[in-house]
């Protein structure tokens, strides 16, 4: 997993975590959930990683703030995730966001929260 934070134009990453099991995600997603979070957009991307010369299937956690900034986790995947294995994943967070969130906008790829 790595994290990217946003604040006043200003970027910091760091690596938290290696690759996870698809398994793991929508609890992980659950996880990285600012409750200061006014928005929050969840979706899918192929994201390469430089250092590690490879691509990951990668579930993109980014978070709007009340104070203006801007968190954003990304979730890599061990494992290629399909169409049919990202919707399962995407009601899976949908179903443990919603206990704070309401759904604002939903397509295939992406899913956003708010409050």
């Amino acid at each position: 997993m790595f994290r990217k934070f946003y604040e006043q134009s200003k970027e910091t990453e760091y690596e938290v975590e290696q690759p996870v099991s698809s398994n793991e995600i929508s609890k992980l997603a659950l996880k990285v959930l600012n409750e200061r979070a006014e928005v929050v957009d969840v979706y899918l991307e192929i994201v390469e990683v430089q250092d590690k010369g490879k691509e990951y299937s990668t579930v993109v956690v980014d978070q709007y703030l009340d104070d203006g900034s801007n968190l954003v986790y990304l979730i890599y995947s061990s494992e290629y995730i399909d169409e049919m294995k990202w919707s399962i994943l995407k009601d899976e967070i949908k179903k443990s966001y919603m206990k704070k969130y309401n759904v604002c906008d939903e397509d295939i790829f992406y899913i956003s929260f708010c409050r």
